[in-house]
């Protein structure tokens, strides 16, 4: 007994001091930074893309990607005549400028494993951007506005879809080309969901989201001051979109419009700055109201 009560003494004090030693390792372990891994993934496309959006496309929670797509392709067209009692029918080369968007799919097996029939959305398709999470992926259109959507077939098989949320003139209308990263949507009534600023054919319209969907009637309707029209051999309208950031710290967002001069330059050369105050949630804001010179 005498025997074992030393033995148990030598040994005790080493494992007190074990104890610390263990403890004080822990944290410079913790605060080593987690390894990321990169996974490659190699989209076939016929062209350069024109806009990537990563977005929920069939609601499974996992991140998928809508990818626009503007390239041409030569075809030939055909012509028939009659000369001489003769039918004669000429082919011709000629280029065409096709637009497509693609959806990519994310997978069990991984991302952006499952590309989904190519969407043909030639002289359809003016803008792109992110919309509410009940809404999907915002369109710009001739008609208004649209949202992309994965549907299943009878078979099962996903496809993707546009269909039209509500009609309004735009100032895009009038457009032939697709105008990639416009920024058509921000959070304007601190409800943490995405709205939009929309160019309509007077203004800029905001429209509000509820319930996760977009309401289809706007609740503002600000004119832009920069917002002009020109004639130079071609007609040209200029309708530049403000800015969203809270300017004056009360935790609604404003609007700062870029003026006339400031079209095409940079908004530190600005002579006078342009705000419309937000008025916070189920409010609109007002007309350009801060009248803010810089001194120049």
């Amino acid at each position: 007994m005498d025997r074992c009560h030393r033995l148990t003494s030598r040994i005790r004090p080493w494992l007190l001091l074990g104890l610390p030693l263990f403890v004080l390792c822990a944290p410079s372990l913790a605060r080593q930074p987690a390894t990321l891994s990169y996974h490659s993934v190699q989209l076939e496309l016929p062209g350069p893309p024109a806009q990537l959006l990563p977005c929920d496309l069939d609601g499974d929670g996992s991140g998928d990607l809508l990818v626009v797509v503007a390239y041409t392709t030569w075809d030939r067209v055909t012509f028939d005549r009659v000369e001489e009692a003769m039918m004669i029918t000429d082919v011709v080369p000629a280029l065409f400028d096709r637009r497509e968007v693609r959806a990519f799919l994310t997978t069990p097996q991984g991302p952006f494993d499952l590309a989904l029939e190519p969407l043909d959305v030639s002289g359809r398709l003016r803008a792109l951007a992110p919309g509410p999470e009940g809404t999907g992926p915002l369109a710009l259109t001739p008609e208004g506005v649209a949202g992309f959507a994965v549907v299943r077939d009878e078979s099962g098989t996903p496809r993707l879809v546009i269909r039209p949320l509500f009609d309004a003139p735009t100032a895009l209308a009038a457009a032939e080309v697709f105008l990639p990263n416009l920024p058509l949507t921000a959070d304007l009534d601190g409800d943490d969901h995405l709205d939009l600023l929309f160019p309509g054919a007077g203004g800029v319209e905001i429209y509000l989201s509820r319930d996760g969907s977009l309401e289809t009637s706007p609740t503002s309707h600000l004119e832009v001051p920069a917002d002009r029209v020109e004639n130079a051999g071609v007609k040209l309208r200029r309708l530049p979109l403000p800015s969203v950031s809270d300017l004056d710290g009360d935790g609604t967002v404003d609007l700062l419009h870029p003026t006339p001069e400031t079209v095409g330059g940079e908004m530190d050369e600005a002579r006078e700055l342009l705000v419309s105050r937000g008025l916070g949630a189920n409010e609109s804001f007002r007309e350009p109201e801060w009248n803010i010179r810089s001194g120049i």
